[in-house]
């Protein structure tokens, strides 16, 4: 929500639109860096910090807006999201890059495998001399980037940037996530089972 409407703000004001992307993906990028040393230097269990964080974000968004959604947005920046590519919508392949992209990183990367290792056994990882903290907090900024994309591409697919975006997804991410086969304990999982997870969601 907040990602969509700092980029609403930028474009209303007459910025570029690849400037105005930009701004709300670094805008994801900070609050995922803030998580990421909030969780590291405090030991606040995850859970709990981003839950935290997400009430936070969401008294700075309605502040901002002050509950008053931006609209119109420019067409060029609405036809991202809202033209189909061979019949298929172009957010779908946006996803797949994403979603590749992710898998190769996680299974195929020195990255990738240190992640799986500090969800695995942080002890051992950290014996085998995995830097645990930058880790930690690099995954949270590809994961708060990750979010501030999607708030980006629902602006985009709505055509207004809204403070209410997103509001109560986060329980159905979890489940999703979960039903694709990843331990809430961490050291299992795949981007490929949470593909399939979001899918049985999103037809149930």
């Amino acid at each position: 929500a907040l990602s969509g409407y700092i980029t609403g703000l930028c474009l209303s004001s007459g910025m570029p639109i690849a400037l105005s992307i930009l701004i709300g993906l670094l805008t994801g990028l900070v609050i995922g860096l803030i998580n990421g040393y909030i969780i590291v230097l405090f030991r606040i269990p995850p859970f709990i910090a981003t839950l935290g964080m997400m009430y936070i974000v969401k008294g700075i968004v309605f502040v901002l807006s002050e509950g008053k959604p931006i609209f119109p947005l420019p067409d060029a920046f609405n036809s991202i999201a809202q033209r189909n590519v061979f019949g298929v919508p172009f957010t779908v392949y946006i996803a797949a890059l994403i979603l590749i992209v992710g898998h190769f990183v996680l299974n195929h990367t020195a990255f990738g495998r240190s992640v799986m290792a500090i969800g695995g056994n942080e002890a051992a990882a950290n014996t085998s001399g995995i830097d645990i903290k930058k880790i930690k907090i690099i995954t949270y900024m590809i994961t708060s980037m990750l979010s501030a994309l999607a708030g980006i591409l629902m602006a985009s697919r709505l055509s207004s940037a809204s403070a209410g975006a997103g509001d109560g997804w986060e329980m159905i991410i979890i489940a999703a996530v979960i039903i694709g086969g990843t331990s809430l304990f961490g050291g299992s999982g795949s981007i490929l089972g949470t593909l399939i997870g979001a899918a049985l969601m999103t037809v149930l």
